[in-house]
């Protein structure tokens, strides 16, 4: 939701500003939407609607873009009443014998008594779960359940105790792991018979999943038997769906109910509790005992809540309310839609537009590197030197963990504590940058400066943010997990068996000696960092980032050379294709095509060519061989705002409409993501006051077209020149597409 959320609102987490307006292209305008789940997401689907039904807010003010909205389907098999008719099972459907199975699966649930405590829950759940195994017949795969991450890891350690002396395995699902690891989870989920309809060997003795919140959603989870804490009734039906899923066993569903610690006072939290279990208890009784658990009983008990006032307010009272949200307005849109503006004190972080206003704690992201951007000798590091690192080498999901600010802090300063005191000489050594969510430089701490900081001042610089830690810090278990006990250097994307050797690699390389046997084996080297000077101030050492793809470091590097000519005429071929393919009208069509032929006419330049290492022979190139972009030759030089100098004075593009002529100015100087209103005003052929008019121009012509077309409506436009851009490339390099 995050990741999907924060694209369609120009914000995309992990995503470079000049790639923001492509993502949020292709996810708001012509695409569809399929929220599962949504009844846990209200605020992310009531923003969703918004935009879908949002056309005259959002959409063409004069006229009609060439393709549909976005759509939405919300899926939910505990819906929150929003929809008056919504699209269900009819029938046919119910008598299918696939879906009578499943919707009549056996789940025998037993309320087990409220005198547990919290203290004693990890125990109780422990000896249920090890009771179900005993009693089990057919095979051992019991799912526990946990609302807390602390209680989930003192129940895998209660059953490791119980299970001692027979073969057995456990396995912790929750959260706050990173991605790395998690995959390692998967494969133990599908080895152990856990994933629906996975083969899975009976001999090898009980399996227990003891999981969190996270297991509640996202997988297809099937085990024989379940033991749970009581949640409040969507995340009970959720639990309820992770055991006997197929329907071809008999599950028995343990719920233990924690005693209210203070009965005369209990906690919002507490009661509703409290009401999802006179909810559960409303369930129809089984012949054998216990009650009807199955999906079938649960769509019933549904059905007759909404007949049933006084059902229908205690299903109420036990679901967890939506979180308030804020409205979405066309200002705050086009404001996030300033993707090439660095700032601005109208774009809010958009947190609460997706998640709503809710009452969680903080968090933020963890990652992993030996190379960090900052020397050793410096006291913060340099921005500049931070923001073009991370942009060669920016954060992977692979190597991501989540988790909340508090237990982040705790686990990294109690680490820096510890090699301080065990190696004073080492306090002033980098710890920890932090980038915002634009992956921009807001600060850093040395061990020492992390052993000191106030915990109070996390929430406010560490909250969605990325923090890159030092490896030698440690803190991470081989799990993926954080753990405070844990010095050793965890697993790196810029390690020796790197998380993504596969297409990027960051090495270390000491100036004057040849350099790694990788630069010749069709990688490409995105950026060198000088990481330490020799005496007399030469540099001495580097950091290099490779990448397997050219093309992610610089669209014209390439695997063949392609002159600018050809690569022009592929273009407008591929965009006449494509307009064709989406029934552009003849106008639009002819605009595409004429913003075709211009967008590349500004690396005619001769600088351009040199600094890109074109052959001096047949000039002028597209795409050149060359393995890496000589930044001070081009001086800061983008060939869009070239482009756009020559497109001015076009006759072709001169014989266009008026407004279209402006579409066509607008895509050529966007197609690589910026005009969005700024770019730099940088042309060796014209004067910089004849500069600032034209920059000054683009900004002006972004903000009438986002009028005319709509934040989306635009950025497909830019999207679509884009498409058209990378389809001829992909040609040169051989891609059939």
């Amino acid at each position: 939701m995050d990741m999907i959320g924060s694209r369609l609102l120009f914000e995309g987490y992990g995503v470079s500003r000049r790639m923001r307006p492509y993502h949020a292209a292709l996810l708001g305008h012509d695409a569809l939407l399929v929220l599962d789940e949504a009844h846990l997401v209200p605020p992310f689907e009531a923003l969703v609607r918004q935009v879908v039904s949002g056309a005259a807010t959002y959409g063409p003010k004069d006229t009609t873009l060439p393709r549909a909205p976005l759509q939405a389907l919300s899926l939910s098999a505990t819906g929150r009443g929003a929809v008056a008719a919504p699209f269900q099972l009819d029938g046919a459907d119910l008598a299918h014998p696939v879906v009578a199975q499943r919707l009549h699966a056996r789940k025998e649930l037993r309320i087990l008594h409220d005198s547990v405590t919290r203290n004693s829950l990890a125990a109780e759940l422990a000896k249920l779960a090890w009771l179900r195994f005993q009693d089990s017949r057919r095979s051992g795969r019991i799912i526990v359940f946990c609302n807390s991450r602390a209680v989930a890891g003192a129940t895998r350690v209660e059953i490791e105790k119980l299970a001692s002396k027979v073969p057995h395995t456990v396995e912790l699902l929750v959260g706050e792991r990173r991605a790395h690891e998690r995959q390692r989870v998967e494969a133990w989920l599908k080895l152990h018979g856990f994933v629906a309809d996975s083969d899975h060997a009976e001999a090898i003795g009980p399996a227990f999943l003891i999981a969190t919140a996270a297991g509640e959603v996202g997988v297809d989870l099937d085990a024989d038997h379940m033991v749970c804490d009581l949640v409040a009734w969507e995340r009970m039906v959720q639990r309820l769906g992770r055991t006997n899923r197929r329907g071809k066993g008999a599950a028995i569903v343990d719920v233990l109910l924690v005693a209210i610690d203070k009965p005369d006072a209990p906690t919002e939290y507490e009661r509703r509790v409290a009401a999802c279990a006179e909810v559960l208890r409303c369930l129809p009784a089984l012949p054998e005992g216990g009650l009807d658990g199955s999906p079938g009983a649960l769509s019933a008990l549904a059905a007759q809540a909404r007949a049933d006032t006084e059902l229908a307010s205690l299903l109420l009272r036990a679901t967890t309310p939506a979180p308030l949200r804020p409205v979405l307005t066309r200002a705050l849109v086009d404001a996030w839609s300033l993707t090439s503006l660095h700032q601005h004190p109208g774009r809010p972080e958009i947190g609460p537009w997706l998640r709503g206003w809710e009452e969680q704690e903080p968090q933020t992201q963890v990652i992993w590197r030996h190379f960090l951007p900052w020397r050793t000798e410096d006291a913060t590091p340099r921005a500049t030197e931070v923001g073009v690192f991370f942009d060669a080498a920016e954060p992977q999901q692979i190597e991501t963990l989540e988790a909340p600010v508090w237990a982040v802090l705790d686990t990294l300063r109690k680490r820096a504590n510890a090699i301080v005191t065990d190696s004073p000489g080492e306090k002033r050594l980098p710890a920890v940058i932090i980038l915002s969510s634009a992956g921009e430089l807001e600060g850093s701490l040395t061990l020492e400066q992390l052993v000191r900081f106030r915990p109070d001042d996390g929430p406010r610089r560490m909250a969605d943010r990325t923090l890159l830690v030092a490896a030698r810090l440690g803190g991470l278990s081989e799990d993926g997990l954080l753990d405070a006990g844990c010095k050793d250097a965890p697993a790196t994307l810029d390690g020796e068996a790197g998380l993504a050797a596969d297409r990027l690699l960051i090495l270390r390389h000491q100036i004057g000696e040849p350099p790694p046997v990788v630069a010749a084996g069709g990688w490409t080297r995105a950026h060198g960092w000088t990481s330490r000077h020799t005496a007399e101030g030469e540099p001495a050492e580097e950091v290099v980032v490779y990448v397997a793809d050219a093309g992610s470091v610089e669209p014209a590097l390439a695997r063949h050379l392609q002159r600018l000519d050809d690569h022009t005429a592929a273009a407008e071929r591929h965009a006449r294709t494509i307009a064709a393919r989406l029934g552009l009208p003849e106008g639009l069509t002819e605009m595409l095509a004429a913003a075709t032929r211009q967008h590349d006419n500004g690396k005619r330049r001769e600088h351009w060519q040199s600094a890109f290492g074109a052959p001096t022979d047949g000039r002028p190139y597209a795409k050149t061989t060359a393995r890496w972009v000589n930044q001070a030759l081009l001086g800061g030089y983008r060939h869009e705002f070239g482009s756009l100098a020559d497109a001015e004075v076009d006759t072709g593009l001169q014989a266009l409409p008026a407004d279209l002529r402006e579409l066509a100015l607008h895509l050529i100087t966007a197609h690589h993501g910026l005009g969005r209103p700024l770019i730099t005003a940088l042309d060796p052929e014209a004067p910089p006051s004849v500069l600032r008019a034209r920059a000054g121009e683009v900004a002006l012509r972004f903000a009438a077209l986002q009028r005319q077309w709509g934040p989306w409506g635009l950025a497909w436009w830019e999207a679509l020149l884009r498409a058209v851009d990378a389809w001829a490339s992909r040609e040169n390099d051989g891609e059939q597409l």
